[in-house]
């Protein structure tokens, strides 16, 4: 089993669960059978009911981020049920880390998963919510993920780091 150094399950702004909420009770309401023996659920009723409660799930599922710190990589994943998005970061391939402020909508025009520029590079974004970030500086594109706790993940960024062995190169 892996070392986990650090985890967070981040979600999106909490209106959006409330949204999720409101789509599965109208849903669920929808779906509650009728007195009527001869078509107890209307069908374009049944449908709309069906499609709310799957609006709901979706929601629920799509609007969440995780991060994990093991001892040799990062692992950003989005979707909380059935993911859509994972990013693996070696940390042998860390060049540096730092903790940064940035401006989500300015940078990249929102949250999730974006592309955008960060002081003069192109970067990539994963962010949930915030303005807080560590950014990760690798021989790639920059990475900047988004956290509620950056002095935490880029402590177990450099912990990680600092206990990776050497790498020499035998010719």
């Amino acid at each position: 089993m892996r070392n986990v150094l650090f985890y967070e399950r981040q979600s999106f702004h909490p209106l959006f669960f409330l949204l999720a909420i409101a789509l599965g009770v109208a849903g669920l309401i929808l779906l509650i059978p009728t007195p009527n023996a001869e078509a107890p659920i209307n069908p374009i009723r049944g449908i709309v009911g069906f499609t709310f409660l799957l609006a709901a799930v979706i929601i629920v599922n799509v609007l969440t981020m995780t991060t994990w710190v093991y001892d040799d990589e990062l692992h950003v994943q989005f979707g909380r049920l059935l993911s859509y998005y994972n990013k693996r970061i070696k940390l042998r391939d860390v060049i540096s880390c730092r903790i940064v402020i940035y401006e989500p909508i300015r940078s990249t025009g929102g949250w999730g998963v974006r592309t955008g520029e960060f002081e003069g590079k192109a970067t990539s974004y994963l962010n949930a919510r915030g303005t807080k970030a560590v950014l990760l500086e690798t021989d790639a594109k920059p990475c900047l993920i988004g956290t509620q706790y950056c002095e935490k993940l880029a402590e177990a960024v450099e912990k990680a780091r600092g206990a990776l062995p050497e790498t020499t190169s035998s010719e």
